[in-house]
Order: C-alpha cells, then structure tokens, then sequence
C-alpha cells in the first residue's frame, strides 16, 4: 500500500521524500487531491509530462483554468497553481516540488489521472466534484447536470457564491458574481437571444451602470433600475447616437424605436 505522507511544504506537491520502493503519496488541500510519485531511496522523481498533464486536468476540473492540457509548466498553469495555492493558505509561488528534484535517468510510472480521486456527489439533478463541508458544496467546484445546467466556481453552503461561470439553456451564460445563488455584483450574461448585458447586477436584475447590447443591434449605455434602462443614457442605432432619458425602459420623448426593455 502507499504510505500516507502529510505534506509540510508550501507547492503543489510536497517534496519527494525517498521511501522504500516506487511509493506515492496524496496531498488534500482545499479540496483539491493531487499526486506526486516518490523514486527509490537513490534518486528523486523528476517532473514527467504525465505528472504535469494529471496537474493540469485536476486545476481545470476545480475551476482554476490552467490553460491547455499540454503537459507544459506556462504562464496559465503557473497562474492556476498560484491560485490553487491561495485558496489552500500556502505561499503562492507556483511551482512544483519536483522541479526543484534532479532528473531522474531511470523510467519511472507515469502519475494515474487523479478525477478518481475527488469528491463527487449527486446535487441539485446532476452531480458536483470539489470542495466540501458538511456534506454540501463548500469553496470551489464544478457542477454538470444533464439538462445542460453547468456552474464552475466559488460555493458557500451549497449555493453559488462568490466569482464563477454559469451555462445553462434557459440564462444562456453568465460570468461574474454570485451572491447566494443570485447574479449580484459585477458581471457579463449572454442571452440564448444573443442579447449581451455588462455591468451591475442586483439580486439577478440589471441593477446600475451598464451596457446592453440587443439582438437587432441598438446599444444602451447608462443606468439601469430593476432590470430596464432608467435615467439619462445613450442608444446607439443606425449608426447614430441619441442621448436622452429613460423611465423603467421607456423613452422620455415616447419614441419607440429608443424603447429598451419596454412596457407600454
């Protein structure tokens, strides 16, 4: 069996310690599971593409975008280390231990694909893998369920809570952020009718400063209020600009053609 070695060094994985034989041990932080192979008692395991290549797929499944899955240390999987290090309370340098282990000229066993290891758990009609207290979502994690409905990102007691990433066929597909399950705080949606909103958000409603781009291509920039244009703004359209005021997404001067989100 593999001996169990709690990690006490501030990287990704801790550093290789010669044990008797090939050996492995796990690292949990932030509930993040990763691996790093240990060599015989005479030489320490250099990083393999496959070590880096099981590095990187478990960043991704956790959220962290460590870019593309090629078996290389770049700047977006150093980046994804940092952040991965953040979120478990240790020194942000992003590396891996074994960077720092000579090479090893023997072959040694590539590292298994860790997804196995992590925690995954029925949820909400389709299932959830990352972090966990008390039995629910908890800190960052993926969501997929077979519907289409896809969340990566920060939980708080099973809701979404903090900066993600949101799919689903009936929002389309938001980015930014969550407050208890609501879009609340700064972030970009894309309709499924191909309308764009960026800005504020409040309670899932556009809600302050913000720009909406509509499916027939009219543009508005200014406030919002519950959802619909309110205040002085400015629509663009036919290649013009037309400065005015808006009332709960209607045109000051009546005007249909500058109604945004209108009523009446």
């Amino acid at each position: 069996m593999p001996k169990v070695v709690t990690p006490r060094f501030g990287s990704l994985f801790s550093v290789c310690r010669p044990v008797s034989g090939q050996a492995a041990f796990r690292t949990r932080i932030a509930g993040l599971a990763l691996i790093c192979l240990l060599a015989p008692a005479d030489a320490a395991a250099a990083c393999s593409v496959a070590q880096i290549v099981a590095v990187q797929r478990t960043l991704a499944e956790a959220g962290y975008e460590p870019g593309p899955i090629d078996g290389l240390l770049g700047p977006l999987t150093r980046g994804a280390i940092r952040r991965w290090q953040r979120a478990g309370r240790i020194p942000p340098n992003g590396r891996l231990a074994c960077e720092d282990a000579p090479a090893k000229t023997a072959k040694t066993k590539p590292a298994p694909d860790m997804k196995a290891a992590r925690p995954v758990i029925a949820f909400s009609g389709g299932t959830y893998s990352g972090a966990l207290r008390n039995g629910r979502p908890n800190g960052r994690g993926k969501f997929v369920a077979p519907d289409g409905r896809r969340y990566v990102g920060q939980w708080k007691d099973g809701k979404r809570h903090g900066r993600g990433v949101l799919v689903s066929k009936s929002v389309g597909r938001y980015s930014g952020d969550f407050d208890w399950g609501d879009f609340h705080g700064q972030g970009m949606l894309l309709r499924p009718d191909g309308a764009v909103y960026t800005g504020a958000f409040l309670v899932g409603r556009f809600h302050g400063p913000g720009r909406l781009r509509l499916p027939d291509g009219r543009v508005y920039d200014g406030p919002f209020v519950n959802g619909r244009p309110h205040g002085a703004g400015t629509l663009f359209l036919d290649n013009r600009r037309v400065d005015g005021r808006w009332r709960h997404g209607c045109a000051a001067n009546r005007a249909s053609r500058l109604d945004v989100l209108c009523d009446r």
